[in-house]
């Protein structure tokens, strides 16, 4: 992929999903600018570990939305899933810490109304700030309409993205 708003000339992503992500962010008209972080560009953000020691964090994406507002974007396994089954260093963790907006990923194969208890139990389970839904393995357009009719009707204001096949669609 051949970026326009990366600071690099080429996206290097480690999986179908996350090239599907630049390809998004490169679609959305309140984001600036990007990069895929990589080992190579070297952006980590030290914090003490569950021993004491510095370990190292590497977000996956950093997002300019403005020339005050950037955004760290990593996920890794669930929301709430951190080191030996507690909430350390899970992405519910360090998006409290770092008082930022989640977007949450939610497979959406197979369902429809039922995303909506899905979704209602992530953001009544802790208090993470969830601020989007993409909504990803969707089926046909039909499927779709209700979907998002579904999921706008339980959690209006909130962004609504959906994946679908190899692309991603508000």
């Amino acid at each position: 992929m051949i970026p326009n708003k990366s600071v690099f000339n080429k996206i290097i992503g480690d999986s179908d999903l996350e090239l599907r992500f630049a390809q998004y962010l490169e679609q959305c008209q309140d984001i600036i600018s990007y990069v895929k972080n990589y080992f190579s560009v070297q952006f980590k953000i030290d914090y003490k570990n569950d021993h004491g020691d510095i370990s190292n964090y590497y977000p996956d994406f950093i997002v300019k939305k403005s020339e005050k507002e950037f955004y760290i974007i990593e996920g890794a396994m669930g929301l709430y899933d951190g080191l030996d089954a507690t909430e350390i260093a899970s992405t519910a963790h360090v998006a409290k810490i770092l008082d930022m907006p989640v977007l949450l990923v939610v497979d959406a194969r197979g369902v429809s109304r039922s995303l909506a208890a899905v979704v209602k139990g992530f953001s009544e389970f802790d208090t993470v700030n969830i601020q989007g839904i993409i909504l990803n393995n969707t089926g046909s357009e039909r499927h779709n309409r209700r979907k998002r009719r579904t999921n706008r009707a339980q959690y209006p204001g909130k962004l609504h993205a959906y994946a679908s096949g190899s692309s991603f669609f508000c």
